[in-house]
């Protein structure tokens, strides 16, 4: 096992943040994606004095192994699948309809709840900051990192504290910059990286993104 690196997701998103220091980021929005990169997020947008956002993308489980991704579904009815795995394990389209519609479904409940209502922000001409607590196989970011191109993001930066070496590597196709604190060659386990790695609940991402708890409103376009 590897050894626990950061105390918290909190300790986490203020570490990351460092990591972004460099960057020019003056009216970019930042997205985490929950439920834990929500937290991660946070605490790096209030270190960087920028507006922070949540953007939903589900992953997709296989049925039989819920740990295993098949790829995510996002808020906006987008879906990427992992071919590799698909052709592994022999996935028909029938096959995949009951995940992903599981996974759409998931998606759509999340925004209700989190965003109450509220439209996905207008993300044409910014900068955008798509922030998870780590990265496996990274599905959810690739699938939310797509979709901000999709709408129209000026400079897109994939953000996390951890992820392995090759699927960093290969968020650089989706991404114009993808920035990590820790970059393992062999990854193991996000959570093996972390002293506190619980499961955040809808309570606490919630709590995380009420307004008084942001550090601003979305700046001029940039």
């Amino acid at each position: 096992m590897q050894p626990s690196l950061f105390r918290d997701r909190v300790e986490a998103g203020e570490r990351l943040a460092g990591a972004l220091s460099d960057l020019r980021l003056s009216g970019a929005l930042v997205f985490g994606l929950p439920r834990g990169g929500v937290v991660t997020a946070w605490a790096l947008s209030r270190r960087l004095r920028l507006p922070l956002e949540v953007f939903v993308s589900q992953k997709i489980r296989v049925p039989s192994q819920p740990e295993l991704a098949l790829g995510a579904a996002t808020e906006t009815g987008y879906v990427l699948l992992r071919p590799d795995v698909v052709a592994a394990l022999g996935l028909s389209p029938e096959d995949l309809a009951g995940p992903v519609e599981e996974a759409r479904t998931e998606a759509a409940r999340r925004v209700r709840l989190y965003r109450g209502g509220r439209p996905l922000p207008d993300v044409a001409g910014r900068s955008v900051v798509v922030v998870d607590d780590g990265l496996a196989t990274g599905s959810t970011i690739a699938a939310a990192l797509d979709c901000m191109r999709a709408l129209g993001a000026a400079r897109l930066l994939a953000a996390v504290p951890v992820g392995g070496a090759a699927v960093l590597s290969a968020l650089g196709a989706r991404a114009d910059i993808v920035r990590a604190v820790l970059a393992p060659e062999r990854l193991g386990a996000v959570g093996d990286y972390y002293l506190d790695f619980q499961p955040v609940s809808d309570a606490e991402v919630l709590e995380r993104l009420r307004p008084a708890g942001r550090p601003g409103r979305a700046g001029p376009r940039g």
